[in-house]
């Protein structure tokens, strides 16, 4: 029987990529304005969602790239592994990682803007972050998009 953190870092691409398609559902959603159409008991929940499902994919990303640099330093003794794979892991964990932390900081944004700054809600703060998440989602799907889904369901 396999431990809980191998069966977390089996399924960990597949989680990613769920995220990613909720954060382009957020996003087709914020720009096609049709959150107007929720009745009001979804509606009430529509902007935590603007700034959860962000949160969570770059969460996510950056717990994923620190699994990921984690296992370059651990197998860096093994004879098998090409170096070119390890340096192409090692940059495309570069890249993630700054993608991840520029939606945070977004993230972090919208909230103060909309529930902390004294000027009161910016609505436009919302749709910049889920753009934003979008990116890194559309990052996220070409990383391990199809060869997720594939090995997992």
């Amino acid at each position: 029987m396999s431990s809980f953190p191998e069966r977390i870092s089996a399924h960990w691409p597949a989680i990613e990529v769920l995220l990613a398609l909720l954060v382009f559902g957020t996003t087709a959603m914020t720009l096609t304005e049709t959150m107007a159409m929720l009745p009001r008991q979804l509606g009430v929940l529509w902007l935590p969602a603007t700034v959860l499902f962000p949160a969570l994919l770059a969460s996510s990303v950056l717990l994923g790239v620190g699994i990921r640099l984690g296992s370059i330093v651990r197998d860096r003794k093994r004879k098998d592994r090409s170096r070119r794979a390890a340096v192409v892991e090692l940059v495309v964990s570069f890249v993630l990682g700054l993608a991840a932390l520029y939606t945070l900081v977004w993230v972090f944004g919208t909230v103060y803007v909309l529930f902390f700054g004294t000027t009161g809600g910016v609505m436009l703060a919302p749709f910049a972050t889920v753009v934003v998440a979008s990116g890194l989602g559309v990052l996220v799907l070409f990383t391990h998009g199809g060869r997720a889904i594939r090995r997992r369901w």
